[in-house]
């Protein structure tokens, strides 16, 4: 099962809500690895960094 990027933000503690983290992604402020995304953005599936405005930022490990 593969968890959408605006849950993905609020699991890892970046957003409050879903709402607050598709607003943040509309915004432009979230990265992946640098990259500005977008709400269709898929997400990688390796280890990536995951940004979300300037400070906050975790590395994504995804489980097997």
């Amino acid at each position: 099962q593969v968890a959408t990027l605006d849950k993905r933000l609020v699991r890892c503690g970046l957003a409050e809500s879903s709402s607050d983290a598709r607003r943040k992604i509309t915004q432009g402020g979230v990265r992946i690895n640098g990259e500005k995304v977008t709400l269709g953005s898929p997400t990688p599936d390796a280890e990536y960094l995951l940004q979300a405005g300037k400070l906050a930022a975790v590395r994504v490990r995804r489980s097997r």
